[in-house]
């Protein structure tokens, strides 16, 4: 993009438009300098022409302007700057620099849809859904129109505004619905279109941003307390797991980790494990993705958990299996297990009324997370856990940018798949606290706590983090050096919680 800077003296005047609601936020004016750093940075900066020296917007209030595109105008001297704003653009606290609310127009993206459709019909591209339908005709269209309707209507009569939101949107709620609704439809209405539509009858993972059946849409996981003794692998079918944490079991035996495994499709298990007992801090990460908890019993420091109504636990009465071990590795879910469980229990299986929503948040697939782009990240190639007992490593596979999961010096393999090795897109890792309870070794981690130390890993980069959960049910959030909440690439997730005593013995290179 050539941009004429000398036409007025070195400055061209940039127009900031909110990329959502299209309204018109502010005008300032840019250098070469100014504009390369918004381009680097991703952060909108000005020249100052009072102060002479460049300003990046919000870096006092921290109400940035997050960069999503920049236009040239036809004389090449004017700039259209479409942003994010974190909070308020005007010095004085409104929302524009005219004092004018940054609210969207409701019936805008009507016009965007049109003209996205008409688009489609003109160019016709091979392998979109949308083309599909105009192949097969008025009838097929009015089809897949109803379809939605229907299911729109069905929420909006059960007064459960969220499920409405959702529906009529067809993409997955959030804390900020409506601004996600229209940042689908207007930003990346093309992108999502041919996504969407190229999957039907699957929806994006909760878990995983993955694509999934969408019969699972409203099945809640499980989360399965997984032994992590030598004596005890091969684990199998860790590999169908979405999200995997280890944390310290116990003080003692040189602080060994016990895995817990976050599974999505769990009626497709034909076996996994196998099971041991559960401590405190997993009744608080199971809760926080509303998953019944698995295990097979647990000290006595558990039984306040059991009572809490948002806890829902399966204890023992699984599959056992003649692997040549001693009783207490023998114990699996295999298939059938869960179908049983679950009557038994009289749990239910979908999300219930202690389910906050999503939890993690993710890029969209086209424009990944780059972490290179921080000038604060690290090389990330191999991770060393402080695990003593059992030695975790993470090493990245730069031809798949996967994170492969290795301990007591070799791959970790699930013979349910083959033998392939656990691995991972995404890395957390979380300092924090704990409590010994008694001579025993028994502890628990203080995981409902705010601004503690973490990392973000993912393709070879790392970024200093902070987390926080505020309560039982609430999920855990991670936020990188400015307060921006972070988003996850695509792709199944690793969380190792580490003892604050140990976090500086992490090693990750």
């Amino acid at each position: 993009m050539e941009i004429d800077f000398e036409k007025l003296g070195g400055l061209v005047p940039a127009i900031i438009q909110d990329a959502v609601t299209k309204n018109v936020l502010m005008l300032g004016f840019m250098n070469q300098e100014a504009y390369d750093k918004t381009i680097a940075t991703k952060k909108v900066t000005f020249w100052s022409r009072s102060r002479n020296c460049l300003w990046t917007k919000g870096e006092t209030s921290g109400n940035f302007l997050n960069l999503v595109s920049i236009q040239n105008d036809c004389d090449n001297d004017t700039l259209l700057v479409k942003v994010h704003p974190d909070g308020p653009t005007c010095h004085k606290g409104t929302d524009t620099c005219w004092a004018e609310e940054n609210t969207l127009n409701p019936i805008l993206f009507l016009s965007e849809l049109q003209d996205f459709i008409n688009k489609r019909h003109e160019e016709m591209p091979e392998g979109s859904y949308t083309t599909s339908l105009f192949k097969k005709g008025v009838n097929k269209m009015a089809q897949k129109v109803g379809e939605e309707a229907v299911e729109t209507i069905i929420e909006a009569t059960n007064g459960n505004n969220e499920k409405l939101i959702y529906e009529s949107s067809d993409a997955p709620a959030s804390g900020n619905a409506a601004s996600d609704i229209s940042a689908d439809v207007q930003i990346e209405a093309e992108a999502t279109e041919e996504e969407e539509e190229n999957h039907d009858g699957m929806y994006r993972s909760e878990l995983t941003n993955e694509w999934i059946d969408e019969s699972l849409k409203d099945q809640r996981p499980i989360a399965v307390m997984v032994d992590n003794e030598s004596i005890a692998l091969p684990h199998y079918g860790l590999t169908q797991a979405d999200v995997v944490y280890e944390m310290m079991n116990s003080t003692a035996n040189g602080k060994i980790t016990r895995l817990m495994a976050v599974v999505k499709d769990w009626e497709s298990l034909e076996q996994f494990g196998s099971i041991r007992s559960a401590r405190p801090t997993n009744f608080l990460l199971a809760a926080e993705w509303n998953a019944v908890l698995v295990h097979d019993g647990g000290p006595v420091y558990i039984n306040p958990y059991l009572t809490e109504p948002y806890t829902n636990n399966m204890s023992g009465g699984f599959s056992r299996v003649d692997n040549g071990k001693s009783r207490e590795y023998t114990e699996y879910i295999c298939s059938g297990d869960l179908d049983k469980q679950f009557a038994s229990y009289k749990y239910s299986t979908t999300y219930n009324d202690y389910y906050e929503g999503p939890h993690y948040q993710f890029a969209d697939e086209k424009n990944p997370v780059d972490l290179s782009s921080d000038s604060t990240a690290v090389s990330a190639n191999e991770i060393d856990l402080p695990f003593p007992h059992n030695k975790s490593t993470l090493t990245y596979n730069a031809d798949d940018q996967l994170y492969y999961y290795s301990e007591y010096g070799k791959e970790h393999v699930d013979p349910q798949n083959g033998n392939a090795q656990l691995c991972f897109k995404n890395v957390l890792l979380q300092s924090c606290p704990y409590i010994q309870y008694d001579e025993h070794g028994y502890m628990m981690f203080y995981i409902i706590n705010t601004n503690q130390k973490g990392y973000y890993i993912t393709d070879g980069q790392a970024i200093e983090v902070t987390w926080q959960k505020n309560t039982a049910t609430g999920a855990t959030t991670y936020f990188d050096k400015n307060g921006n909440e972070i988003t996850l690439n695509t792709g199944k997730t690793y969380v190792g919680i580490v003892p604050d005593e140990d976090w500086d013995d992490l090693v990750i290179q």
